[in-house]
Parts: structure tokens; C-alpha cells; sequence
């Protein structure tokens, strides 16, 4: 329902938002308006002399130009345990498994939400203070978003961001600043992702064998699979602890929009083998009837596409009338694209441009 401002009688700038289910207090000063927020009503507290926001937030306004700052230090420790707490049990409790749940989704869930719940302890335990700031320039029409982390010198956590900046992209050479939409992420993984990423990895397996009816229930089969194997692979690329992805968005000659995507693995071979052998298993199904497998090699590398079936007006737009996914993996990295019939073509090309970057470290993307 509405919600109406009501001023509250014999009080100068002090105003009553009346909700269908509860009422909030506002005060008014300074051309600021301070909320009371639910959660702390009644406060009595609400009535003494107020900060400046102006001069409080200072800094935040002259970097920002609209921002969010969480001072995480400045609730008190017993109510920082309570709202940890509360979090960790709501999450706990919808971590549990679910009536006709596959054992397989709910190890890729659990495996999720208990990474989840570690870092919203280590959140609350050691960070001093949030914020996540925009700002825009009008020109070249620039936006940048922020998110910042203050946390306590000689914190675990300290010592994870500083070490997650530890290793380079080996994509960096073909970022291109000019591109709509470039994404790149070299992260050493703390050891709670690390375990994440395996748990996901180890109940995908499951599902896997559970959907190809290699296992008469969700349980390992005796003889692994060469996608088994290619999972395996995966999960050693995660515990190596190197998390390196790309992905930077292209137009074809029909200025269609292509995404390209990689990042790197370990033993690429075997997951292209796995790639493969999935793939085989699966073509034939209704569900994936536009799946095609060996529909081009380049670099050494066998590529094969799911199409995306028919799509509306908007997608065929954007992407074109015959959008597909292209995916092939090699021994180091794994390549993915979206786009049209084109797709192929810049996949490659972007392998190239790599190749060549680093061949000759002079010549970069711009």
C-alpha cells in the first residue's frame, strides 16, 4: 500500500512515514534527512544532537557521487556477533536439503552457501568499514564503481587481499580500453573459495552421472569417466589456487554483438577430452538438439557450439538470428563465445591477437 509523511505535531522537523504495517521516524535537519530505522525503535537516542553528515562524509561525497558506506567497526561488538548470528543461522537453515533435492544440487548448494557463511563471519570479524561508491564523468562518459574494503592490519583477510593481487592475467595483453565491456580477474583464491569451488565441482559430477544414468544413484561410478577425469582437472585448477579469467565483448561485420570469454586451466587436455566425451553423450537429446560437436580446430584446439534456438526480435538484435555458444579448450586455456554465425571467426581472431601480443610484447590491444 502508500505510504504517507506525516509531521508530527509540536515537533519541528520531525515527520512520521506511516506504512501499511509499520511506522518509521524521520527527522529533519539541514537539509538532511535522518531515518530511524525499524530495527532500533523505540530509541530514545534519536532525540540527541545529531552528526553533520556534510562534514562526517566528507571524503565519501568528494569521491563519489552516490556511495554506500557500512562502518562496521563502529557496532558494538555484541551486536556485531548478533547480526553474524542471526545471518549464519538464516543461511545455515536454508542450506538444508530439499524434498526430491538430487544429491548433486545440493552439493553444489551447500558447497555455495557454506563458503557464504564463512565470509560473512570473517566480514563481520575483521573489516573496519564498506563502501561501495559510483562515480561519473560526462566526458569521455565514464563510470566508475568502486568497492572497498578497510579491514585490520594483520587480519587473515588482509593478508587474503593482499595476496589475491599477487599473480598477473595472462590475458592482460588483449584488454582493450575501447571495448564496451572488458572483464579481467587474477585472483589467488583464499582457501574457503578454494573448498567452494571443489564442493560445486564434486556435486556437478554427481548431477552429471545422475543425468546420464551412469550410476544407479547420486554416488561415484567404479570406473571414472573422461569428463570425470575433466572435472578432476578442473578442481585441480582451482586448488592450484590461480583463478585467472577474461572476457571482452566484440562486433562481427554485421555489428552484432560477440562475447568472448577464457580463462585458464591445468591439464586442458583432459578437460577437452571430458568436453568431448560429454558432448557425445549428450547429442541426441531433445533438449540439446542444436548441439554441435567438432565444428572447427584452431591452435590445436577441436571447438564445438550449442545454438541457442530461436530467439525474439531484441536477442536477434543483438546477437544475431542464429546466436550459439562456441566452447573449446586447450592445454592451458579454456575459450568460450556468444554471438551469431560469426562467433567462430572472432573466437579465433582473439586467440590470435593473444598469441601475437605475446610473441611481441610491443604490440598490445588499444
Amino acid at each position: 500500500g502508500p505510504i504517507v509523511a506525516s509531521p508530527v505535531t509540536g515537533e519541528d522537523g520531525r515527520y512520521e512515514l506511516l506504512g501499511p504495517t509499520q511506522t518509521t521516524q524521520v527527522r529533519i535537519e539541514d537539509g538532511y534527512a535522518f531515518i530511524q530505522l525499524p530495527v532500533m525503535e523505540p530509541d530514545e537516542a534519536f532525540e540527541r544532537p545529531l552528526f553533520h553528515p556534510a562534514e562526517e562524509l566528507r571524503e565519501q561525497s568528494g569521491r563519489y557521487d552516490l556511495s554506500v558506506m557500512l562502518d562496521v567497526e563502529s557496532i558494538p561488538p555484541a551486536t556485531r556477533r548478533l547480526i553474524t548470528g542471526f545471518l549464519t543461522s538464516t543461511m545455515s537453515t536454508q542450506m538444508q536439503q530439499r524434498d526430491d533435492e538430487a544429491d548433486g544440487v545440493y552439493e553444489m548448494r551447500r558447497a555455495w552457501m557454506q563458503a557464504d557463511i564463512d565470509a560473512v563471519s570473517v566480514l563481520f570479524d575483521e573489516c573496519q568499514q564498506i563502501t561501495v561508491g559510483i562515480s561519473v564523468e560526462l566526458e569521455p562518459r565514464v563510470a566508475h564503481l568502486d568497492f572497498v574494503l578497510d579491514v585490520r592490519e594483520g587480519s587473515s583477510m588482509l593478508h587474503e587481499i593482499l595476496q589475491s593481487t599477487t599473480k598477473p592475467s595472462y590475458f592482460a595483453p588483449i584488454l582493450n580500453d575501447d571495448s564496451a565491456v572488458s572483464l579481467s580477474l587474477s585472483q589467488v583464491l583464499a582457501e574457503r573459495d578454494r573448498v567452494r569451488y571443489v564442493g560445486v565441482l564434486d556435486g556437478l559430477h554427481q548431477e552429471l552421472n545422475r543425468q546420464l544414468g551412469l550410476s544407479t544413484s547420486d554416488s561415484e561410478p567404479d570406473q571414472p569417466s573422461p569428463f570425470g577425469i575433466a572435472i578432476t582437472a578442473l578442481q585441480d585448477t582451482v586448488q592450484e589456487g590461480h583463478l585467472d579469467l577474461f572476457g571482452q565483448c566484440y562486433t562481427d561485420s554485421e555489428s552484432h554483438l560477440v562475447v568472448v570469454a577464457a580463462f585458464r586451466v591445468l591439464d586442458g587436455d583432459a578437460i577437452a577430452v571430458g568436453l568431448k566425451d560429454l558432448a557425445d553423450r549428450f547429442q541426441g537429446r531433445e533438449e540439446l538438439d542444436t548441439l554441435q560437436i567438432g565444428i572447427g580446430e584452431h591452435a590445436g584446439i577441436e571447438f564445438h557450439r550449442i545454438g541457442l534456438g530461436p530467439g525474439d526480435p531484441g536477442r536477434n538484435a543483438i546477437l544475431g538470428p542464429d546466436a550459439g555458444v562456441v566452447f573449446g579448450c586447450g592445454p592451458a586455456s579454456m575459450w568460450l563465445g556468444l554471438g551469431g554465425d560469426e562467433t567462430m571467426d572472432t573466437v579465433t581472431g582473439v586467440m590470435n591477437q593473444l598469441t601475437a601480443a605475446w610473441e611481441q610484447p610491443t604490440q598490445r590491444a588499444h
